[in-house]
């Protein structure tokens, strides 16, 4: 049934990607008579699982690009699912799509997100599931992280987002060992990437000195700092697979200072 006092292209309508690789052609006809004939938007979702996510943009008429929310939520602590979100905000913008994040579920996520360029969010973070007639209080209720506010408006450098998320990918990393440290259920909780040219400044760093953005003699001193994180985690971790907890948690307050060091070079950049 109809109803004229809502307009279709509110109405969005999502398509799974690994579905659209089943039939492309037909699909991708469905798709754009239900966009140009019915005024109903939309969008593909999961983005990034399929095989052929390209073909996929140049081929289906989607106002909508969804990031797959495995992806998000690893993109913290893998560089990999950090790269194919970086990507895929990338492509969106490159084809003029719009892109939500899915799976955002701490305010974190939501910073590097926005840093990165994308600006719609979806995920626990923001809201769980509610039934329909408690939607209207929470809209009401509802208030923004303050972070996420200065970030959506904060007018950055390319060069100014990017030592933004390096600040934040330094304090996850010290996080995941305090919680590794001081586990708070019984189900420990992984060690981060303990080789140093894998984690996240790892990467960063060799992209860095690729690219001659930053000042060498301030590059040395990350690097540097950077070594010393790693090396002093590294006999945090072994000391705790060897039951030396009193230990590995004394060797925790070296590492804290270390990546306060570390913070203090990323402002002074």
């Amino acid at each position: 049934m109809s109803e004229p006092r809502i307009e279709a292209s509110l109405l969005q309508l999502e398509i799974l990607e690994s579905t659209a690789l089943e039939n492309l052609k037909n699909i991708s006809h469905i798709v754009k008579t239900t966009r140009d004939h019915l005024g109903v938007s939309i969008a593909l979702d999961d983005f990034g699982t399929g095989y052929s996510s390209l073909t996929h943009l140049r081929h289906l008429f989607v106002d909508t690009i969804k990031i797959d929310q495995n992806f998000v939520r690893g993109m913290l602590d893998d560089p990999d699912d950090y790269a194919i979100v970086e990507s895929v905000i990338s492509l969106s913008h490159t084809f003029r799509r719009k892109v939500v994040a899915e799976g955002v579920e701490s305010e974190q996520q939501g910073i590097v997100l926005l840093l990165m360029g994308c600006y719609v969010l979806q995920g626990y973070s923001i809201a769980k599931p509610m039934p329909a007639t408690e939607i209207n209080d929470w809209v009401m209720n509802y208030r923004l992280f303050d972070q996420w506010r200065f970030y959506a408006n904060a007018e950055l450098t390319q060069v100014q987002a990017m030592i933004a998320i390096r600040r934040i990918d330094n304090q996850q990393w010290l996080l995941s060992i305090k919680n590794c440290l001081y586990p708070e259920s019984d189900t420990p909780p992984n060690w981060p990437i303990m080789e140093e040219g894998k984690s996240h400044l790892g990467r960063w760093l060799k992209q860095a000195r690729y690219n001659r953005q930053y000042n060498e003699s301030w590059l040395e001193q990350v690097e540097y700092y950077h070594q010393e994180r790693h090396q002093s985690a590294n006999i945090i971790m072994r000391q705790f697979n060897e039951g030396q907890i009193d230990a590995a948690q004394l060797g925790f307050t070296l590492l804290e200072a270390i990546t306060q060091q570390l913070d203090e070079l990323f402002v002074q950049s």
